[in-house]
């Protein structure tokens, strides 16, 4: 690897840290904070997703105890939960919070990763693609609006189902933009594209509205009328009528 490349690598690596910290300190002052409204019925006063001690057993069934409203099991974000109250030792909310701000943070790089890709296949973005994705991705990471999520409990479910629909739209971008040069390996990443779909359901049901974001995706970025003649034909699906669209916020 030339020196050059490497420095640049170097520094762009360092920005993003540097970046993901600005998220870290912006949220850090909630993290003192309490419990708040649903989060008393949900997790406080739920014995069963207070995991003692560990069991694969003890996490099912604290999994699928998580039902907020008395709806749907929704097993990834009550594996968390209950992994939560295993690792503090009891109802700490400090801990709680602070894993809301990781998976804040993750999507936050998973953002920039995805908003990457796309700059990357437009010529007309001015500036650098990594840069520009970067800026973005920290506004919105910072946003006001994202407070109400990141020190909210409960809306754990939330933010992990939104990580899948980015993780999707990532892969499903990188795959566009694959069958569209012709060049070999789009098809692991339409399968990873599907396969990011039922892990979202196991947080939210509201994952279900992932393949209605990618129609509108590829209105905005790729061609439609470049469809791929053989291989997995997973993009066709996404070429129905939308009348949804998922905001990429909570």
């Amino acid at each position: 690897m030339k020196p050059t490349l490497y420095a640049n690598r170097v520094r762009k690596g360092a920005l993003g840290v540097f970046l993901l910290l600005i998220v870290v300190v912006v949220f850090a002052p909630g993290l003192s904070g309490a419990f708040i409204f649903d989060d008393y019925p949900t997790i406080v006063q739920e014995p069963r997703v207070h995991l003692s001690d560990f069991s694969w057993d003890g996490l099912v069934d604290a999994s699928f105890a998580f039902h907020p409203d008395g709806g749907l099991p929704r097993p990834l974000a009550g594996a968390t939960i209950a992994a939560n109250y295993l690792a503090a030792g009891g109802l700490a909310p400090f801990i709680y919070k602070a894993t809301n701000l990781a998976v804040h943070v993750l999507n936050c790089g998973l953002l920039f990763l995805w908003l990457k890709v796309l700059f990357s296949a437009r010529q007309s973005v001015v500036g650098s693609p990594s840069t520009l994705a970067l800026v973005i991705a920290l506004l919105w990471a910072i946003h006001p609006l994202h407070v109400s999520t990141v020190l909210y409990v409960i809306q754990r479910m939330e933010m992990l189902w939104v990580t899948f629909a980015v993780i999707s739209l990532w892969q499903y971008s990188r795959a566009r933009l694959l069958q569209i040069s012709g060049t070999p390996g789009a098809q692991k990443h339409l399968w990873l594209t599907a396969l990011a779909i039922p892990c979202g359901l196991l947080a939210k049901e509201s994952a279900a509205l992932i393949p209605f974001c990618s129609s509108p995706l590829s209105v905005s970025f790729f061609a439609l009328r470049q469809q791929p003649k053989g291989g997995l034909q997973l993009g066709r699906l996404y070429r129905v009528p939308v009348f949804f669209w998922a905001p990429q916020r909570y």
